[in-house]
This record gives C-alpha cells, structure tokens and sequence, in this order.
C-alpha cells in the first residue's frame, strides 16, 4: 500500500500542489492574455489635438435585422470632416454590402462641431489594438488614427461611460442632415 506518510510526505505533496496551481496560473493567462497593453496614450496629454487624423466608430450586427453604422471623422488641410454610412437589411442578416447601403454623406464640421467632438475624446485612451472575448460583439468600436502611429496603437477607450454616451448622441445628431 502506497501513500504519503512523515515530513518527506508532505513536503511532496506540498510541492506537487504548488506546481499545480503554477500550472493553472500559466494557462489561464495562455487562455485569457495578459490584459491589455500596459502602454497607453491619452488624448489631450500624450495625443496632441492636431496629431488626430482619423476616428472611426463602427457598429456591427450580421445577426437577424442586420445593420452597419459607420462614423469616420478624418482631418484634411487643417479642417475636420465626417463620413457617415449606414447600411441595414432589416428583415434579413448580414454580411452587408454597398447593395444595402441606406444612407450615406460626408460633410465639413462647423467649428463648434469640432471643438465639440474633440471635447468628447479629451482624456479618452489610445492602446494597442487586442482581440478578446468581445471580438464577436457587435461594438461599438473606436479606433483613432495619428500621426506617427497608424499601425500600433489605436484602439480608443473613453474617458467614462457619460462621455461614450454623449458621443453616441453627438453622432446621433447628424442623421437627417
């Protein structure tokens, strides 16, 4: 009959249990990453107003009731610009294409759009890009683009849920115009 008797025992048994729990810390974080990237950038501090020269809010859902909305803010010779698209197959599911595209418009910001829109991002986030468990959802998602980084870090997160819901309604604002 085997078994764990005296001080060598334990000691064994200790040790293999400590290994274990390493074991399932390493998987875990193979698993479900190390986080996001510790390096981030804020807007306003670390990302300069005037480096900005793209962001992009995108809502995506191909499940039933399909429907794609797309806010693209991008500077061009000193001014701010929005690109809106909206495409949606109500009674049908995605991928959607140029075919369901319902609206669509571009148009120059008013200055106090602009300094509206950058009031929003102010304290906001800039880290790398990660995929997660939330990859699937539908978004929102935020990327801003600047210059001297277009590849590394652009994922956006806002500075807090008001403002990310100000935003929403700040977009909100030019359908129908």
């Amino acid at each position: 009959m085997s078994g764990i008797s005296g001080k060598a025992g334990k000691k064994k048994a200790a040790a293999a249990c400590a290994a274990a729990v390493l074991l399932v810390a390493a998987v875990m974080v193979c698993l479900f990453g190390r986080g996001k990237s510790a390096k981030k950038y804020t807007v306003g501090e670390g990302v300069a107003y005037g480096d900005i020269t793209e962001f992009y809010s995108t809502y995506y859902n191909i499940n039933y009731g399909a429907l794609y909305v797309r806010y693209r803010f991008y500077a061009e010779d000193g001014k701010l610009f929005l690109e809106y698209e909206k495409r949606e197959r109500p009674d049908g599911y995605g991928p959607l294409t140029e075919d369901d595209r319902t609206e669509f418009f571009m148009r120059e910001l008013t200055d106090a759009e602009r300094d509206a829109f950058f009031g929003l991002l102010k304290g906001g986030t800039v880290a790398e890009r990660e995929d997660g468990a939330e990859s699937g959802a539908s978004g929102p998602w935020y990327y801003l683009y600047r210059s001297g980084d277009r590849e590394k870090y652009r994922e956006f997160t806002f500075e807090s849920a008001e403002k990310e819901r100000e935003f929403s309604g700040f977009c909100g604002s030019f359908s129908g115009k």
